[in-house]
C-alpha cells in the first residue's frame, strides 16, 4: 500500500490498515479491479509492477506482491516480509 502512495496512487477505498490483516484478501481483488491501475501482460512486467496471485480453478485473486525484476518479488505475508 505504501508503494501505491509513493507512486502517487491513492488506493482508497481500499484500507491500508485492514489490507495487512489475514482474511482481508478481498482487498487484493479490489486492487486488481481498480481502474486506477494499468494492466500489463506478465511478459511485459517491469520492476515496481504489482503481481497478483489467483487461486487455480476459481481464478479468485487472493494476494499481491511487488515485482523486483529478475523473476523476484517482495511480499508481505504476516508476520514477515519476504523476497
Amino acid at each position: 500500500m505504501q508503494a501505491l502512495y509513493a507512486g502517487g496512487i491513492d488506493p482508497a477505498p481500499i484500507s491500508s490498515i485492514h489490507h495487512a490483516f489475514p482474511g482481508n484478501e478481498y482487498n487484493s481483488r479490489n486492487l486488481w479491479a481498480s481502474p486506477k491501475l494499468k494492466r500489463v501482460s506478465y511478459q511485459e512486467r517491469q520492476r515496481g509492477d504489482l503481481i497478483f496471485y489467483y487461486q487455480p480453478g476459481t481464478q479468485t485473486i487472493w494476494h499481491v506482491a511487488i515485482y523486483l525484476g529478475n523473476d523476484k518479488v517482495i511480499e508481505s505475508w504476516p508476520p514477515k516480509v519476504v523476497v
